[in-house]
This record gives structure tokens, sequence and C-alpha cells, in this order.
């Protein structure tokens, strides 16, 4: 899309006191193929450490990938499209201005708000190089899904505002130095969120979804362990709204990945998940030193753990779609690799191979 870019990032922190920290990170940089600028300014200072009080900032211009944050990792999408011309990221062009608020309200009960304005436009392949495979085209910076139309990817400005709220009960916490640091609970997390995106001041946004859900992640053990997750929610309003505004879900057809495989659908095309109506997503991994491969001689002083993934959505484009798998992870400390399986509406419809490489937060 850009083609070669280059840029440059620099930032700095300021100690206040002992408590308090104010952090600035600046970004630009210069896109040769689309021959325009970039950029990000993003500012993050705390604030009543005993209820990690976090008040966040940020500002910018560029091509972003429609699912954002649950879509692949740059790396991994630059280095398919260098390599096997390959792309797997759908673009859009933003500039961008965003504030967000994250506070204990009381222990255990946090409530994140922000409110964001987007000036959307959308975006053309600029580039053909490769190093491989250079006869071959690049994808169009097209979307496939079949709940879209041409008004969710056109021109657009957007005005938004959220609120959730998360609640884990009995959570255990330590007090070090005047700051609350976070450590476990038994119990699960539960949560809701509400976003709305209002018609108002230039906006040409109109949509509000409603979502909740409930989780339990469980820490790595040498024992078995089981986690879980639940979500459910639904458009009340989706009169307009840009694409990148829909529910998205974790995963990509990438063969690679930069995350476990504990969370993610791993099997459908990156943005054929992705709805603007109601939406049922449930997944459970159970995870043992021994399961299967772990009991045979050969393997069996591997420090390796065997997962068993299930993974449910269900949406008016996608109704009763499963995916199950085998995984083994902890390869060398940072790798799985793994087998799926898709069904949709009970039956068969593909398999892949998934590796992966659990990147350090």
């Amino acid at each position: 899309m850009d083609g070669w870019r280059y840029g440059q990032k620099t930032g700095f922190v300021w100690q206040q006191d002992s408590l308090h920290t104010l952090k600035m990170d600046a970004s630009v940089g210069y896109a040769f193929s689309r021959e325009t600028w970039y950029g990000e300014l993003h500012f993050q200072q705390n604030y009543k450490p005993l209820s990690r009080g976090l008040l966040k900032a940020s500002a910018g211009s560029g091509a972003y990938d429609y699912k954002g944050e649950d879509g692949l990792h740059p790396l991994l999408n630059m280095g398919a499209s260098l390599l096997f011309k390959e792309n797997y990221w759908r673009l859009h062009h933003s500039d961008f201005v965003k504030v967000i608020n994250e506070v204990d309200l009381v222990h255990g009960l946090r409530l994140t708000t922000d409110v964001a304005w987007h000036q959307f436009s959308p975006l053309s392949n600029h580039s053909d190089f490769s190093l491989l495979n250079r006869d071959k085209a690049y994808h169009a910076n097209e979307v496939v899904n079949p709940g879209t139309s041409a008004r969710h990817f056109e021109a657009q400005k957007s005005l938004s505002w959220s609120a959730a709220l998360a609640y884990t009960p009995r959570q255990f916490y330590r007090i070090e130095k005047g700051r609350k640091h976070l450590l476990h609970s038994d119990y699960p997390t539960f949560s809701a969120r509400l976003e709305h995106g209002l018609n108002a001041l230039g906006s040409e946004a109109d949509y509000l979804l409603l979502e909740g859900g409930i989780h339990k992640k469980a820490e790595f053990s040498f024992m078995p362990t089981f986690s879980w997750a639940l979500n459910a929610g639904t458009f009340l309003r989706n009169g307009q709204m840009h694409f990148s505004r829909f529910k998205h879900f974790q995963g990509s057809a990438s063969p690679l990945l930069f995350s476990d495989m504990t969370s993610g659908l791993l099997l459908l095309d990156d943005y054929q998940s992705s709805t603007n109506d109601w939406f049922v997503r449930a997944g459970a991994t159970y995870s043992s030193p021994w399961l299967l491969l772990k009991n045979l001689p050969f393997f069996s002083n591997r420090v390796w753990n065997e997962n068993l993934h299930l993974n449910y959505l269900h949406t008016p484009e996608n109704p009763h779609y499963l995916e199950t798998g085998y995984s083994i992870s902890r390869i060398f400390m940072a790798g799985s690799i793994g087998v799926f399986a898709g069904f949709s509406e009970g039956r068969y419809a593909h398999w892949g191979l998934k590796a992966a490489i659990t990147l350090p937060n």
C-alpha cells in the first residue's frame, strides 16, 4: 500500500514524583509510493496510583488496518508482502484524535471511557514491489464480507464515545511503593461495553453497540489448565458506520502468527467474521503437559504443553461457525504449532496448519 517507508521515533518520560509519570511518544515518516507523510503523537499520564488511574491522548494520520489491534501483526504482513506478494491487510486512511481514561472505581471494578474523532478515506494499492513472485499481482485493497456495502468504505467523518466496565471478584493485589499491582483471582472477569457513534458536529456516524462478556484466562502451570471466554452483543443501531467500527474478532488466515492460539479464529479470512449486527463468540482451551504426544518416550521430557481448542462464532453472516484444533506450545519457550478444522452449520468447511511465536509484552 505505502510501499517503502522511512520513519523516525522519539519520546521522553517525565518522572514528576515517586508516583506520577508523564510519557510522550512521537513518530513521523514518509510513504514513498503514496508520496505522503504519516505520523502519530501519544501522551500518557498516570494518576491516583492506588486506583491505577491512567489518562491517554493520541493523534495521528496514516494508513491503518480495518481490524486495528485484532488484525495481523504488521511485521507478518510486511514479510508476507515482500517475500510472497501476499498482502493480508486491507487498509484505509485515517486522521484521528482520541482520549482514553482508565480508573478503578472500587477494587476489582475498572471503568474505561474514551472519545474519538476520525476522518476516514479509502485507499488503493500504490506499490507493486516484491522480492519474490514479481509476476504475481497483489490482492486489491478490497474487503470481502457479505454484510458490507460501498457506504461502509466511503470517505466519512466519525465522532464516537465508549464506556466499558470490567469486574473481577476477589482480585488479589499488592501495594509497592504507593502503587497497586494486580496479582491473580480465582474468579472470572465480567465485562460490559457501550459504544455510540454520534451524528453531530459534522460526524456522519450513527450506530450504537452494546456487548457483554465473561472470561477466565489460566496462568501458565505445569498442571492442566482451562481457559474460556464468552462474549455476545448487538448493534442497536447501525444506520451509518465505517467498516473499521464494525465488531472484529481476533484471527487471521496467515499461516504464521505473533500471538498464542487460545483466542483467535484461525481459518476464516481476515475480515470474513466482522459484523455490524448481532454476534455470539465463545472459546475454550484445555492445556496439559501430558495429553497425547507427550506420553511417547521421545517427547516425554520436553517442556511443552499440549492444547485442545474449541472456538465458536454465530453471526448473521457466519451462522454456527465452529473451529476445533490441537496444538503444541512452549516449543523453545515461545513457539507453537497446531492443526485446526472448521465447520459451518455442522458441515466440514476447511482445515489448516498454524505456527505461532508469542512475542513478549
